[in-house]
């Protein structure tokens, strides 16, 4: 019987981690456009950030396929440009409570897919699917 782990394994192109990417998104949306940041200053950042961290998965020795890491930084802006659309285009300020429930949720998610990741290595698993 497979566990709850084996749904956290990194897939070709998307996978659970894919929650926690555009999650990541619309937490750093949400903080850099409550603090009313520069569209393009926003974006830059966002951008550093997100291809930022696949380069650190990279050095740590984390294992993706090269589409995956690539769609990783498609959710992470999908979840960003969610929060630009109620921001910008809906004109809609950024409520703290969403900034603290969204990364409540993100951390959450986070967790999850690390204790999976950790059952996974101690039961000799594959990290990729």
């Amino acid at each position: 019987m497979k566990g709850f782990a084996h749904h956290w394994k990194e897939g070709r192109h998307y996978d659970l981690w894919s929650i926690t990417h555009t999650l990541s998104g619309v937490v750093l949306a949400s903080i850099l456009f409550y603090f009313d940041m520069d569209l393009v200053l926003a974006f830059v950042i966002a951008t550093m950030l997100f291809v930022g961290w696949e380069a650190v998965e990279v050095a740590l020795g984390i294992k993706e396929h090269t589409a995956n890491m690539i769609m990783d930084v498609v959710f992470d802006f999908l979840g960003f440009l969610v929060v630009l659309y109620f921001y910008l285009w809906l004109d809609m300020s950024i409520q703290l409570s969403a900034i603290i429930y969204s990364a409540i949720a993100f951390l959450i998610f986070n967790a999850w897919g690390f204790l999976a990741h950790k059952k996974r290595v101690r039961n000799g698993e594959s990290h990729l699917q």
